[in-house]
This record gives C-alpha cells, structure tokens and sequence, in this order.
C-alpha cells in the first residue's frame, strides 16, 4: 500500500514540475518539492522519483524566475 502511494505522489510530483514549467512555475514547482520530500519521506522505493521531481521543481522555479 505505502508503496502505490509513494508512487503515485512520485508521479504527481514530477507531472506539477514539468507543468511548472509553463504555467504558474512558483506554485507548480513548489508543490513538486512538497511532494517529492514527502515521497522521498515515505521510504516507498521511489527515492531517485522523488529527488528528480524535487530537482525538477526547483529548475521549473528558477526557470520562471528567468523568463518573467
């Protein structure tokens, strides 16, 4: 069970931080973070999941800082 949920919160973390990256990249990539620190926390198996949507969400954030 912990399991599938990781994954999925893997999925939804890395699904916000390629969203961030054309709209809302503060937000979106925020969220990513939060997700993928909590996914990374369930010890679920998905810690490189976890790590790209972190590094993701971080890149979709500086990403927006550039452009605006």
């Amino acid at each position: 069970m912990n399991e599938k949920v990781g994954a999925v919160l893997g999925w939804v973390a890395i699904l916000a931080a390629v969203v961030g990256f054309f709209w809302q990249p503060y937000i979106m990539g925020g969220a990513a973070i939060v997700l993928g620190i909590v996914g990374y926390f369930m010890k679920a198996n998905i810690t490189r999941m976890s790590i790209t949507a972190v590094g993701l969400g971080v890149v979709a954030i500086l990403f927006g800082s550039v452009t605006y």
